[in-house]
C-alpha cells in the first residue's frame, strides 16, 4: 500500500480577524489531518486533484500506462503507450469533470481526449503550474513568471485553442480550484479566498495568520465544503479539513504574544492552554508578510520602553532583550519561581538563564539544542586546551595551507573567536564604559583570522573546525559517530579557560507593563511542565530537547535502541560516511552532561560585534589598513559605550 492506514490528529486554533464592520472577531480553527490510502506508485507521480468528488492520484509507469488510483486501493488504466514527452517527472496531469485529460509541462498545456490523443498544444507566456475548472466550467491555468515570482490566472479557450489575458496576483499562489462564490479558489501564504477574474475582486473564507497550517506543507486541490470548512488535498497524499468554529463572547482575559515567528508546535501548545486555562486567553500577533523583521522588532521595543507593547515576548520579538531588561521593562522572574514552588534542579541550568543578569532570571527557556564545534583530534585533545590563547598559538605554529572552517570568511572568524566573552577579553570594561583595542592580542585575531579565512581563490588541504549543531536526539547520534569515526574531537567554542558549548533555546519573558503579568506566568509555567515538555521532545519537527531533566530521560530512553541517526560523511573525506545504528544509553548520558554545561553567550557585546564585522569586513578586502581599521573600531565602539551610559 502506498499508506498504510488512516489517521486523524485534531487540535484547535485561534485567530483573530477584522470583519467588514471593524469588530474583532475570534474563531477557532480546527484542523483535522486524513491520510489516503492508494496501490503502489511504480514510477512516476503526475498528479493529485479531487476527481468526482474524491481525491485520486494519477500515475505513470516507463512503461507508457496512466493509472487512476482511487482512496481505497480502487485503481484503473486510463491509458497505455503514452509517449515519454508527457509521461515524465516534470509533467502534470489533470481531468476535468468530464473526464478529459490535461498535461502540463513547462510552459506548454495540452489537452488529449480519452485515448490519448493530442487535440491541442498551446504555449503560455510563463510556466503553467496549475489549472482548474471556474464555477462557470472555463479551464484556468496558473501561469508563473519565475523572474519576478509571480502567479498569474488566465483562461484557457479549448474551443478557439488560445490562452487570454493574464491577471496576475499579488502573492504566491500554492493552488486553485473552482470558485464558489466567484470564479475561482486560491490558497496563497495569506489564507483562502474566492477570486473573481473580470474584477479582481476577492472574497476570504480563512486566514492562516496565527495558525498552525501552512499552505507550504503541501496544497494541491480545494474542496470547498462551507462558508466554514473546506479539505485541502495535501501533497504526501494527505488531505486536511479546516474548519471554522465561531466563539461566543469569552470572559476569560486576553493576553497579547507579540513576535516575529512562532513554530506551529508552540501554537498547538497555545491552543491547549487556551482550552484548559479558565481565565486567560491568548492572542498570537506576527509580524505582518508587509513589514521586515527589524522594523517590526523595533516597533515592539518602543513600545515595551513606553510602558506598552504585548505581555508575552520571546528572543525573536525584539533586536537585543539585554537593552529592555538594563532599561527596567523587562520582568524578573524569580518571585514567580519561588511562589511556583519550581524545583530549579528539576531543570538543566540553562532554563533559567535566557536574558539572564547575574542571579537574576528575565527568561525561560522551554526548549534548547546546541552549537558546537568539532576540531582536528591531531590538533587539539579536548575542550579543555581550546582556550582562545591555546587556539591562536597552535594557529601561528601550524604550517600546513588549511582553512580554519568551511564557509566562514576573515569577518565571521573575529566575531566567533570573541563572541564568547562578556568584556572580549579585556578590550571592554563595562564598569568605566571605556574601550581599548589598540593591544597585540586583537592585531593578532585579525592577522590569522585574515591567514585562515575561507574565500574565494583559496585552496585548503582540509578544515580545521567544523559546526556541529544537535537539535535533538537523533542529530547527537549521529554526530557523535561521525566525529568519533574521522578522528575530530568536540572541543567547543574557544572560551577564557577552554571550549565553550552554546545554547540555543527558545526563551519566553515577560512585559514589566502588562496588566496581566500572572496570566503571562501561568502560560510559562505550563510550558515548563513535565508532560508538556516530553511532549515537545517527541515532536521531531519542533527540533529541540526538553529542558526538564526528568522529560529529557524519559523521551531519550525511549528513543534508546531506535535507528534514529542519519547517515553523515565525514568532513575531509566524501567517500567515507558513518550511519548512528542506534541511540544509545551512553549517548544520553554524554547528550545529558553536554547540556548541563553548555551556555549563553553574551547578549551584551552583540551590538559591539556588529561594529567590529562592519569594519573589519573593510580591512579584509583592503579598503582599509589595519591602523586604520582599529582606530575606526576604538572611536565607534567608544560612542557606543559612551550612548549607552547616558553621555
Amino acid at each position: 500500500m502506498y499508506r498504510y492506514k488512516k489517521y486523524f490528529i485534531i487540535f484547535l486554533i485561534t485567530i483573530c480577524f477584522l470583519s467588514g464592520c471593524g469588530k474583532k472577531e475570534t474563531y477557532d480553527l480546527q484542523i483535522e489531518y486524513n491520510a489516503l490510502v492508494f496501490s503502489d506508485v511504480t514510477d512516476y507521480i503526475l498528479g493529485r486533484q479531487y476527481y468526482q468528488g474524491k481525491e485520486v492520484l494519477l500515475a505513470g509507469t516507463k512503461e507508457g500506462d496512466v493509472r487512476l488510483l482511487w482512496d481505497g486501493k480502487k485503481e484503473e488504466i486510463l491509458m497505455r503507450n503514452m509517449p515519454e514527452s508527457l509521461l515524465n517527472i516534470e509533467t502534470r496531469w489533470w481531468l476535468d469533470s468530464k473526464g478529459n485529460p490535461y498535461v502540463l509541462y513547462r510552459d506548454t498545456v495540452y489537452l488529449l481526449n480519452q485515448e490519448g490523443e493530442i487535440l491541442l498544444e498551446v504555449q503560455a507566456d510563463g510556466a503553467v503550474t496549475g489549472i482548474c475548472e471556474s464555477a462557470s466550467g472555463e479551464i484556468i491555468l496558473k501561469i508563473s513568471d519565475t523572474d519576478k515570482f509571480v502567479n498569474g490566472l488566465a483562461v484557457f479557450d479549448t474551443e478557439m485553442g488560445t490562452i487570454g489575458k493574464i491577471h496576475w496576483l499579488k502573492d504566491i499562489t500554492y493552488c486553485i480550484a473552482k470558485g464558489y462564490a466567484k470564479d475561482v479558489l486560491i490558497v496563497d501564504a495569506k489564507g483562502l479566498y474566492d477570486y473573481g477574474l473580470s474584477d479582481g475582486s476577492k472574497q476570504y473564507y480563512m486566514e492562516w495568520s496565527g495558525t498552525a497550517y501552512d499552505p507550504q506543507s503541501g496544497a494541491e486541490d480545494i474542496k470547498f465544503v462551507s462558508d466554514n470548512q473546506i479539505e485541502i488535498y495535501a501533497g504526501g497524499d494527505m488531505t486536511v479539513t479546516l474548519s471554522k468554529i465561531n466563539q461566543e463572547e469569552s470572559e476569560k482575559t486576553i493576553l497579547t504574544y507579540k513576535t516575529t515567528s512562532i513554530s506551529s508546535e508552540i501554537k498547538e501548545l497555545i491552543v491547549r492552554f487556551n482550552k484548559e486555562n479558565p481565565d486567560y486567553y491568548i492572542v498570537i500577533e506576527e509580524c505582518p508578510d508587509s513589514q521586515d523583521l527589524y522594523t517590526f522588532r523595533e516597533k515592539i521595543e518602543i513600545e515595551i520602553a513606553a510602558g506598552h507593547g504585548p505581555d508575552i515576548i520571546d528572543d525573536l520579538s525584539v533586536r537585543n532583550p539585554y537593552t529592555l531588561i538594563e532599561k527596567g521593562v523587562i520582568e524578573e522572574l524569580m518571585p514567580y519561581i519561588e511562589e511556583s514552588g519550581i524545583d530549579r534542579e528539576a531543570y538543566f541550568p540553562m532554563v533559567f538563564q535566557g536574558f539572564g543578569v547575574g542571579e537574576d532570571v528575565y527568561g525561560i527557556g522551554i526548549g534548547a539544542g546546541i552549537h558546537s564545534w568539532c576540531a582536528d583530534g591531531s590538533l587539539f585533545s579536548s575542550e579543555k586546551d581550546f582556550s582562545l590563547e591555546s587556539m591562536l598559538n597552535v594557529l601561528e605554529e601550524l604550517n600546513d595551507d588549511k582553512i580554519f572552517m568551511n564557509g566562514q570568511d576573515a569577518t565571521s572568524l573575529v566575531y566567533y573567536w570573541l563572541c564568547t566573552s562578556e568584556d572580549l577579553y579585556g578590550m571592554v570594561d563595562w564598569e568605566t564604559g571605556r574601550c581599548d583595542f589598540s593591544g597585540e592580542n586583537f592585531h593578532r585575531i585579525l592577522e590569522l583570522a585574515e591567514r585562515y579565512g575561507d574565500g574565494e581563490g583559496k585552496g585548503a588541504e582540509g578544515y580545521i573546525v567544523n559546526n556541529v549543531s544537535m537539535m535533538d536526539y537523533s542529530f547527537f547520534a549521529s554526530y557523535d559517530a561521525s566525529i568519533k569515526g574521522s578522528g575530530r574531537v568536540l572541543t567547543g567554542i574557544p572560551g577564557e579557560r577552554g571550549g565553550m558549548h552554546e545554547v540555543t533555546m527558545d526563551t519566553l519573558a515577560i512585559n514589566a507593563a502588562s496588566e496581566n503579568k500572572d496570566g503571562a506566568w501561568e502560560f510559562l509555567y505550563f510550558l515548563l511542565q513535565e508532560e508538556i515538555q516530553a511532549e515537545l521532545g517527541r515532536d521531531f519537527m519542533h527540533m529541540r530537547l526538553p529542558v526538564n531533566r526528568q522529560a529529557f530521560y524519559t523521551v531519550g530512553n525511549e528513543m534508546c535502541g531506535d535507528h534514529i541517526g542519519v547517515t553523515m560523511r565525514a568532513w575531509d573525506d566524501p567517500e567515507w560516511e558513518i550511519d548512528a545504528e542506534e541511540f544509545t544509553e551512553d549517548q544520553l548520558e554524554d547528550l545529558s552532561a553536554l547540556f548541563a554545561k553548555a551556555v549563553f553567550f553574551p547578549w551584551r557585546t552583540r551590538e559591539i560585534l556588529s561594529i567590529i564585522e562592519e569594519e573589519t569586513a573593510l580591512y579584509f578586502d583592503g579598503s582599509k589598513g589595519i591602523e586604520e581599521t582599529i582606530a575606526v573600531i576604538q572611536n565607534r565602539v567608544q560612542l557606543y559605550l559612551d550612548e549607552q551610559a547616558g553621555r
